[in-house]
């Protein structure tokens, strides 16, 4: 039964180490809280390249928040997670495909009166909705620069930060012509003073929003320049984040001896290509090598006719690509059964792992040691995932704890209440039967959706087709085999 947890354990322990070199924090938004107008962007297909891109390039250690998980306190918390892990060295990617917004300066740091922001899921629009608003549930620049400063300190000057904004801090919608697109950010910017308190201040032409000079580690690029409007970019009908296309497919153009001028010419010639107004905007040092030499090649394409073809890949190879969900149970504390030593923590495990695959949180359901969880429960959260399954999803089923067999020689799987060895009609008894399980992976499988089925249980080679599937037609079986991935821990007669 230890086997999957060594397994794992050895997989998670690989991965953690190549992790202690490259860290990643992605934060993208499609969709806004309904409470604030702002315009839906294209930050989950955004989130899909970025992550592939970044997965190319060997970066393991993923953090993608996004949508409503996408507030001030969690990504203040992801930005504290970089400062206390990275380590001398280490490669630092953080973007943000979010809107941008102006906001009035608290400080008096800024000599325009106006500081740069980062809009969040939940960032008001204008004064007055919220009362008493000081820029809360924004990131402002200044917060950002003192994560900056202190991640460009404990990776030195052997260590790099690329930071990417695929924002804008000023814009209306673009409305001229067949193509127009999304822009990302608000022409006003936003008080938190009243009226009659308010400075008058001429806005700058050109915002700061990094410190580049005092942090020579530090690379920044951003979609548009001064006060530009950052305009998404329409690629195979799809609306995406300029910047975030354009970096990708500059990635699958580089070598290891390319430099920041090479890879920013690139992203200028994706730009001009597309008729974007927008002029993409960098600081840092340009001569300086792609992660410091450590970039991975994968195409040498530098045709300006490539362009289309590169750009067209990026966007496809994203577009069919579904989202994940998990069931993680895992059950060491037994009322009637032997207890157990580990299974909750591989449940645990397992679920860390599934998040280091960029798995959103709000899609993976972990129930470790859950004295009152009933086996209806579990089939509900099945039956609730399946109803919000498509085509190319994935979904993760995975048991650790007591397994057996009832009189059929049917797989079973046992929750803190199971009785001893009598398991027929105990569903409502803390008993799994597979064959039960497997009825609601049917209707998962209708939807020509992957099935991923781990049991580190007694006998849980029991839960194989050949076992399961003697009513079925051999068609049925066929898809069945076609659709599903098990990795059981043991044969049917082991323990």
């Amino acid at each position: 039964m230890r086997t999957l947890f060594i397994l794992g354990y050895l997989i998670i322990f690989t991965f953690t180490s190549i992790a202690q070199q490259k860290r990643a924090l992605l934060v993208t938004i499609e969709k806004y809280s309904e409470k604030y107008k702002w315009t839906t962007l294209s930050g989950d297909l955004d989130g899909r390249i970025a992550t592939r891109m970044l997965q190319k390039q060997g970066f393991n250690s993923i953090t993608h928040i996004s949508n409503e998980q996408a507030t001030k306190p969690a990504v203040v918390k992801a930005l504290r997670n970089i400062v206390d892990n990275c380590a001398q060295g280490d490669i630092v990617y953080i973007h943000f495909s979010t809107h941008g917004q102006q906001v009035e300066d608290i400080n008096g740091d800024e000599t325009d009166g106006f500081d740069e922001a980062i809009v969040l899921y939940d960032s008001p629009q204008k004064y007055g909705d919220i009362i008493g608003y000081k820029g809360q549930q924004h990131l402002i620049d200044d917060e950002l620069n003192e994560y900056l400063t202190a991640i460009s300190k404990k990776i030195g000057s052997s260590g790099e930060i690329l930071l990417v904004m695929d924002t804008c801090h000023s814009g209306t919608m673009n409305k001229e012509g067949s193509n127009a697109t999304t822009s990302r950010g608000f022409a006003d910017p936003l008080y938190f003073s009243a009226p009659s308190q308010r400075k008058t201040q001429k806005r700058a032409a050109d915002p700061n929003i990094v410190d580049t000079k005092s942090l020579n580690n530090l690379t920044f690029f951003a979609a548009s320049s001064e006060a530009q409007i950052n305009n998404q970019a329409r690629i195979k009908g799809k609306e995406v984040g300029s910047l975030t296309v354009f970096l990708s497919a500059a990635f699958s153009e580089i070598s290891t001896t390319s430099t920041y001028k090479d890879f920013f010419d690139k992203i200028n010639k994706y730009t001009i290509h597309y008729n974007l107004t927008q002029t993409p905007h960098f600081e840092g040092n340009m001569a300086a090598k792609i992660f410091k030499g450590k970039a991975i090649q994968s195409k040498n394409l530098t045709k300006d006719e490539m362009t289309e073809e590169i750009l067209n890949e990026v966007v496809n190879s994203v577009s069919d690509v579904g989202q994940t969900f998990a069931v993680i149970i895992g059950v060491s504390d037994y009322k009637f059964q032997t207890p157990l030593k580990y299974a909750h923590l591989d449940a645990i495990r397992f679920n860390e792992f599934l998040g280091y695959q960029d798995i959103p949180k709000q899609n993976r359901f972990l129930f470790a040691d859950t004295a009152k969880l009933s086996v209806q429960e579990i089939y509900n959260v099945i039956d609730s995932l399946s109803d919000r399954m498509g085509k190319n999803d994935k979904f993760y089923f995975y048991f650790s704890g007591h397994g057996d067999v009832d009189m059929q020689g049917n797989a079973v799987f046992l929750l803190h209440n199971a009785p001893l060895g009598n398991y027929i009609d105990n569903s409502s008894k803390g008993v799994i039967k597979y064959n039960e399980l497997n009825e609601r992976f049917d209707n998962i499988r209708k939807k020509a959706s992957k099935i991923l089925f781990f049991a580190d249980a007694c006998r849980s080679g029991s839960a194989s087709f050949r076992n399961i599937s003697k009513a079925k037609t051999i068609t049925e079986q066929l898809k069945e085999w076609e659709s599903t991935v098990s990795v059981l821990s043991c044969q049917p007669n082991e323990l």
